[in-house]
C-alpha cells in the first residue's frame, strides 16, 4: 500500500513539472518541433519529445522597450545543457515614442540577423544658444550644405557621422553689433555626448581663467590661441589668459591635440571683457541618435552546446539570411496567448565572444506564443 502511494505521488509530481512546457511525445519520430542541420559540419538533430528535448516559448521586452518573442528547443534533464533558441523582433516604428510590434512572421520572407546596437538612422543635434548681448537680437545658423535656421535654439538632424562645421551669427540690432562664432561638431556614434569643450570665468581685472572639459593632460596637449591668434601658448588643462588691456570681445581658440594620434579638436568661444561691450555669439550642443525610420525585421539565434558554452549571433556581421517557409496556427502553449508554428531555413554564425561556430543549413520548426 505504501509503495503504491509513493508511486502515485512521484507520478503526480512528474506530470505537474512537465505541464509547463510543450512536450509532444506522441510525435516521436515525426516531431512537431525540430531542428536538423550541421554545427561546424557535424550533423545534429533536435526533436521535441525525443531524447529529452522539449519546446519552450516566451516573450519579453528588450532594452529598447520592444517586445521580442523566443522559441527554444531545450534538452531538459539533469546536467543537460544543449539548447537552440530563435528570437524575433518583427516591428515598425513611426517615431521613437510609438513602437509598433507586428508579432507574426511572414511566409516567403528573408529576415536579417540582429546586431546588438541598432544603427541610428541619423543624429539629432540640439543647440543651446549661449550668446550674450544688448537689446533685440536675430540669429542665423549655418549647418553646412545650404541648411540654416533662424531660431535661437534650433535642432538639426545629420544623416551621417564625422565632422560638421557649424556657424552662428548673432545680430544685436539695438547695439548695432554682430558677433560670429564657428565650431566643428564631431559625431562619434560610440561616444555621442562626450566632446571636448572649455569654460571661462572672469576672476577680476580682465583676467580670465579657462578650463578644459572632457579631456585631460594625459591624453591631450592643449594650445590656447587668443588676441586674434597672434599668440600661441601650449598650456595645460587650466590656463589663465593674461589681462586684456582694452575692453572688447575677443575670440579664444582651444586646440586639443591627441598625443597618440595627433588628431586636433578645435573649439572656439567669444570672450567679452566688459559688460557694456557684451556682443558675443557662443553655443554648446548635445547629440541624440535618431531611430525614427522603418527598421527591418530582426532575428537572434542563440545556441548552447552540450558542455554549456553559450553562443549568439549578436554583434556578428551576417551575410546569410533567415528564410521563413511556412507559418501556421497551433494550439495554445501559454494560457491566454496565441501560438504559431514557424518553419524556417537558415545558416548563420554564432560566437561565445572568442570562438565562432557555424550553424549551417538548419531546417527547423519552432513555436512562438504572443
Amino acid at each position: 500500500m505504501r509503495l503504491t502511494i509513493k508511486i502515485l505521488i512521484v507520478s503526480l509530481v512528474f506530470m505537474v513539472s512537465c505541464n509547463t512546457k510543450e512536450e509532444p511525445k506522441t510525435y516521436i519520430g515525426n516531431a512537431v518541433f525540430y531542428a536538423t542541420g550541421n554545427i561546424n559540419n557535424n550533423a545534429f538533430v533536435m526533436e521535441a519529445g525525443n531524447n529529452n528535448f522539449m519546446m519552450e516559448t516566451n516573450d519579453e521586452y528588450d532594452t529598447l522597450n520592444i517586445k521580442q518573442y523566443t522559441g527554444s528547443l531545450v534538452k531538459n534533464c539533469n546536467s543537460c545543457n544543449e539548447k537552440l533558441s530563435i528570437t524575433f523582433r518583427n516591428y515598425e516604428i513611426g517615431n521613437s515614442a510609438n513602437w509598433q510590434v507586428d508579432s507574426v512572421f511572414k511566409v516567403n520572407t528573408w529576415y536579417s540577423f540582429y546586431k546588438d546596437i541598432l544603427p541610428p538612422s541619423g543624429y539629432k543635434v540640439i543647440f543651446k544658444n549661449e550668446s550674450v548681448g544688448i537689446g533685440n537680437v536675430d540669429y542665423k545658423w549655418d549647418f553646412g550644405g545650404g541648411f540654416g535656421n533662424l531660431f535661437a535654439n534650433p535642432e538639426f538632424v545629420f544623416n551621417s557621422e564625422g565632422m560638421k562645421n557649424i556657424k552662428l551669427s548673432a545680430i544685436f540690432k539695438d547695439a548695432n553689433c554682430t558677433s560670429k562664432i564657428e565650431n566643428p561638431i564631431y559625431i562619434n556614434p560610440n561616444n555621442l555626448n562626450v566632446y571636448i569643450d572649455f569654460k571661462y570665468t572672469n576672476i577680476g581685472n580682465n583676467v580670465f581663467r579657462c578650463e578644459v572639459l572632457n579631456a585631460d593632460s594625459n591624453t591631450h596637449r592643449f594650445v590656447w590661441q587668443y588676441l586674434n591668434q597672434t599668440n600661441s601658448n601650449p598650456k595645460g588643462k587650466i590656463f589663465e589668459l593674461p589681462a586684456f588691456s582694452n575692453e572688447g570681445v575677443y575670440k579664444v581658440d582651444l586646440l586639443a591635440i591627441n598625443k597618440a594620434t595627433n588628431d586636433t579638436f578645435i573649439v572656439s568661444k567669444n570672450l567679452a571683457t566688459a559688460a557694456n561691450t557684451d556682443c558675443s555669439a557662443n553655443f554648446s550642443y548635445s547629440i541624440v541618435p535618431v531611430r525614427d525610420t522603418l527598421q527591418f525585421n530582426k532575428i537572434i539565434v542563440d545556441y548552447t552546446s552540450p558542455n554549456g558554452t553559450k553562443y549568439s549571433s549578436k554583434n556578428i556581421e551576417q551575410f546569410t539570411g533567415f528564410y521563413v517557409n511556412e507559418v501556421s496556427s497551433y494550439k495554445d502553449m501559454v494560457p491566454g496567448k496565441k501560438t504559431i508554428k514557424v518553419k524556417v531555413f537558415f545558416t548563420c554564425k554564432v560566437s561565445d565572444g572568442v570562438n565562432i561556430i557555424e550553424l549551417k543549413d538548419i531546417n527547423a520548426v519552432f513555436a512562438f506564443s504572443y
